[in-house]
């Protein structure tokens, strides 16, 4: 278990919570059967949209579009609907972050409504650096990332945060010595708080001999 918290100079905080093996190997192994059952993922590309850097499916409630306010809309951003196994594995997670009391340590437990599951075949995938969307998520959201498969690197670094998640934000060089890795372990959850998508952008790198992960992420799409 790994815990950290950085007080911003405004005085609020931001939170990084990872915990090993939040979910024993017998519901791993039910979840990855039910992935790997999968034959409906679509194709996440590059900015060049000329390469598959990864695979998902996004999910939400009420079937809402990933950002009602981008320009440009993608098929690999629509809703599919909750299934009975994804209804029970969200009601788990939100359940034991209540009955352990997280609260008590400055995470705003979210009413999750929506996941994004994420597929890298091997470690040629990768996602880049990036925050995830204020216009979806809003300015202090609560995400919560569970970890199958494989384990991978993911890396954050301190930006200059200018009022909006925008993802070219300049790095804050004088307060690097904040950057700080994550090794993602299989059953896995890791927790971003507070100011976090502020300040941090995170990114899974290409990584050598790296083999099949799935990647969960739970969050209140508002």
């Amino acid at each position: 278990m790994k815990y950290i918290e950085i007080k911003e100079k405004d005085g609020s905080y931001s939170y990084f919570y990872y915990i090993p093996n939040f979910l024993k190997a017998s519901y791993v192994s039910t979840l990855t059967h039910w992935l790997e059952a999968m034959d409906d993922f679509n194709e996440n590309k590059n900015y060049n949209e000329d390469a598959v850097i990864r695979y998902q499916k996004w999910y939400q409630k009420h079937k809402q579009y990933f950002c009602d306010q981008w320009k440009t809309k993608y098929k690999r951003w629509d809703a599919f609907s909750y299934d009975d196994i994804l209804v029970d594995l969200e009601a788990h997670i939100i359940n034991r972050l209540h009955s352990d009391h997280y609260k008590d340590i400055g995470i705003d437990i979210p009413n999750v409504n929506s996941v994004l599951i994420q597929k890298y075949i091997n470690g040629h995938h990768y996602i880049s650096a990036h925050r995830d969307t204020d216009k979806s998520f809003g300015y202090t959201p609560t995400i919560l990332n569970l970890s199958l498969g494989d384990s991978r690197d993911i890396i954050f670094k301190r930006v200059i945060y200018n009022g909006s998640n925008k993802k070219m934000s300049k790095l804050d060089k004088e307060h690097s010595c904040l950057n700080m890795k994550f090794t993602l372990e299989e059953g896995s959850l890791l927790i971003m708080a507070g100011q976090s998508q502020q300040h941090w952008t995170h990114q899974i790198d290409r990584e050598e001999d790296r083999g099949l992960r799935y990647s969960l992420t739970f969050r209140e799409r508002i």
